[in-house]
């Protein structure tokens, strides 16, 4: 992915709406079961986000960066799975929360506004 905005991986794009009810739901069981039932795409668009955020491919606001870096450990693991089977484990070892994903996602939100709106 490059630096540019407007330059969006076709793995996101394709899983926005995976991701937005991810990133908008509030209640932690309902977040878990959607990351259980979720397809090998959807676990791994999230992975790139997260890897997104661990290269400072985009620039987050004082108040993201705030709400990561207590999780900086899970940020990291997660971006390096390649797999499913990699990102399920990490995320079924159940040191994430919800809060990580949805600032994660939102950060992402922040860099793309316009595809996350549409």
């Amino acid at each position: 992915m490059e630096h540019n905005n407007s330059k969006i991986s076709q793995l996101v794009k394709e899983n926005i709406k995976f991701l937005k009810t991810l990133a908008y739901t509030n209640s932690e069981r309902k977040k878990k079961k959607l990351l259980k039932k979720a397809t090998r795409e959807q676990l791994l668009s999230i992975a790139e986000i997260f890897i997104n955020i661990v290269k400072s491919r985009f620039k987050l606001t004082t108040r993201q960066r705030k709400r990561l870096i207590p999780h900086a450990d899970f940020v990291r693991r997660l971006s390096r799975a390649r797999s499913e089977r990699g990102a399920r484990k990490i995320l079924k070892q159940g040191q994430w929360s919800g809060l990580i994903i949805r600032s994660s996602i939102n950060s992402y939100n922040y860099r793309s506004r316009a595809i996350f709106t549409k």
